[in-house]
C-alpha cells in the first residue's frame, strides 16, 4: 500500500491516510491494514442503490440503525477472525453513512472530515478487541459532530439520530448438504470478500490467499446469511464456483459431482 491519497477508488481518508497513519494499529493486528479495501469495496457495493431523501427521514430527522454482524457473534465467520468482520461492519457503516448523509445535503467536506473520525475512534476500538464496536460505538460523536453542523446552519439540513441496534433478526441456522460424494470438500465466501481479494489482484478461487474461505461439512449446521460464493473441491481434482444467495429456511445443498 503506498503512502499518498490516490484518485480514483481509494480517494477518501478512510482508503489512504488511515493506512498511512495507523501503522501502530496495522503492526498489533494486521487485518486493518486492509481496511482501505474494505472501504472501496463496501463503497462500490451502494453505487447504484441512491435512495431519496425523504424516504431516509423519520420526523424530520436521519435515522439509521443496524442489523449488524453481532447477531452473528456465533456463527462461522466471526469465530474464524473477529477482528475482520467487526472490520467489514465499520467500513459498511461508513458507505451507508456516506451516501445517505450527500443525499440528504450534507456538504462532502463535512461528511468527509465526521467519517474519517469516527473510522480512526472505530478501528483504534476494534484493535484492542474487536466487539468493542458494539460495546463501545463511535456513532455518538458522530451523531453530536453531524448535529452541530445542522444546528450552526439553522438545520437547512436534518439532524441525525444514529442508533447502534445491534439486536436485529436472528439468523437461523443452515444444514449442509453434500449430496454426493461425501468425499468432497466446500468452502464459502461472503461476496464482500471476494471482491476485497478482486481489489487485491488475488485470485478468488484461491483459497489459501483469498481471505475469507471457510470449510464447511455434510451434515453442519451454520448460521449464515446474504450473499456468498461456493467452491467445491471434488476427489476428482476438479472445482467449481458459482454464486449462492443464503437465508433461511433450509439447506445448502452442494450436488452431485458429475
Amino acid at each position: 500500500m503506498r503512502c499518498r491519497a490516490q484518485r480514483g477508488g481509494m480517494k477518501f481518508l478512510s482508503s489512504a491516510a488511515l493506512a498511512c497513519t495507523s501503522a501502530a494499529l496495522a503492526a498489533q493486528s494486521p487485518p486493518i491494514a486492509d481496511y482501505p479495501y474494505y472501504a472501496k469495496v463496501a463503497e462500490e457495493q451502494l453505487s447504484g442503490e441512491v435512495p431519496k431523501a425523504a424516504d431516509l427521514l423519520q420526523s424530520g430527522e436521519y435515522h439509521q440503525e443496524f442489523i449488524c454482524v453481532r447477531t452473528a457473534e456465533d456463527g462461522p465467520l466471526w469465530k474464524q477472525n473477529a477482528y475482520r468482520e467487526a472490520m467489514r461492519e465499520i467500513a459498511q457503516r461508513v458507505a451507508f453513512y456516506r451516501r445517505d448523509l450527500r443525499v440528504l445535503g450534507y456538504p462532502d467536506g463535512v461528511v468527509d472530515q465526521a467519517l474519517a473520525a469516527y473510522e480512526r475512534t472505530s478501528l483504534q476500538r476494534l484493535s484492542r478487541r474487536p466487539s468493542d464496536i458494539f460495546d463501545r460505538p463511535a456513532e455518538p460523536t458522530l451523531e453530536t459532530a453531524l448535529n452541530r453542523f445542522a444546528a450552526r446552519q439553522r438545520n437547512a439540513v436534518p439532524r441525525v439520530a444514529l442508533g447502534n441496534d445491534c439486536g436485529g433478526t436472528e439468523i437461523l441456522p443452515l444444514r449442509v448438504v453434500i449430496v454426493r460424494p461425501l468425499t468432497a470438500k466446500a468452502f464459502l465466501i461472503p461476496v464482500f470478500y471476494s471482491k476485497v481479494c478482486e481489489a487485491k489482484h488475488i485470485q478468488v478461487s484461491d483459497i489459501q490467499r483469498c481471505d475469507g474461505w471457510f470449510e464447511v461439512k455434510d451434515g453442519e449446521r451454520v448460521k449464515l446469511d446474504g450473499e456468498y460464493v461456493s467452491l467445491v473441491r471434488w476427489p476428482s481434482g476438479r472445482t467449481e464456483t458459482s454464486p449462492r444467495r443464503l437465508g433461511p429456511p433450509g439447506a445448502i445443498r452442494f450436488g452431485d459431482a458429475t
